[in-house]
């Protein structure tokens, strides 16, 4: 109708009066080089802030009945991974600031005309989700080869007990296989620095939520990647998401097979006092 067209025409004007506000303030080669990684870095240590102080002080935590696993990292161990985590940044906001000729190269914009309609971000984004999980699933598969997880991956795993800090725990080479995975989706989806931003900055939300240790209320289930980092010697759930690969492949069992035990135990225990 005449109405809703106007409606989403205003939604437009809207977002090019505030990515207006953006252009003008700050120079393409930030927008097109940096913009989307440090998006990345503001939502994870926005987060971990949170995460971290309620590591340290668990009686002021007002969300201690959510945890997944009793217990803690210790804190040589969570110094050790904050240096890992801040190395790999490090490192990537390196190559961020070497990436503009390549990613103006392959037409990366930022400019407001160019900006695409808002539902057409929105589908950029939730298309960059489902690119993304088909990319993880297979280099998360790749990485649990024995040679590779022995030399890589294991990194990762010594954080058993997963905490958000551990989303950026990796050795470098892992970090970087976790990178292409991140940025492939955007240059396949999106031609527009925004949609990209926007991309990251939810990537970063689910991956923090998804090893934060805390099944959370009204957030997807953490408990899923939880088992993965739990359970090393039942390997499984090596999607993000909505997990779409691991319920076709099968690689969903081992988890879904604990849970019906968990299920099946807790019933007994129901059962021998009715």
């Amino acid at each position: 109708s005449h109405t809703s067209d106007q409606n989403m025409e205003v939604i437009d004007k809207y977002i090019e009066l505030l990515w207006q506000k953006v252009v003008d303030n700050t120079s393409d080669f930030f927008l097109v080089a940096l913009m989307p990684s440090l998006a990345s870095f503001i939502v994870f240590y926005g987060l971990n802030a949170l995460y971290l102080f309620i590591h340290f002080f668990p009686n002021l935590s007002p969300i201690e009945k959510w945890k997944i696993q009793p217990k803690r990292e210790k804190n040589k161990k969570v110094f050790w991974m904050f240096v890992n985590v801040a190395f790999n940044h490090g490192t990537g906001l390196i190559l961020a600031y070497s990436s503009y000729d390549f990613n103006k190269y392959i037409g990366m914009k930022s400019d407001v005309s160019s900006l695409p309609r808002w539902y057409i971000i929105i589908f950029q984004v939730i298309l960059c989700c489902f690119l993304y999980d088909f990319f993880f699933y297979i280099f998360h598969r790749l990485m649990h080869v024995k040679i590779l997880f022995q030399k890589f991956h294991s990194v990762h795993h010594s954080s058993n007990i997963s905490m958000a800090l551990t989303q950026s725990y990796f050795h470098p080479v892992d970090f970087w296989l976790s990178a292409v995975a991140t940025i492939l989706p955007a240059l396949i989806a999106t031609n527009h620095i925004l949609t990209w931003t926007l991309w990251n900055a939810v990537l970063m939300t689910e991956s923090v939520n998804a090893h934060c240790g805390y099944k959370l209320p009204l957030m997807p289930d953490s408990t899923i990647h939880d088992y993965h980092h739990s359970q090393p010697h039942k390997p499984a759930n090596f999607g993000a998401f909505w997990g779409v690969w691991d319920k076709l492949l099968g690689t969903d069992k081992p988890y879904v097979d604990w849970l019906n035990e968990k299920k099946k135990k807790k019933n007994e225990a129901a059962n021998k006092f009715d």
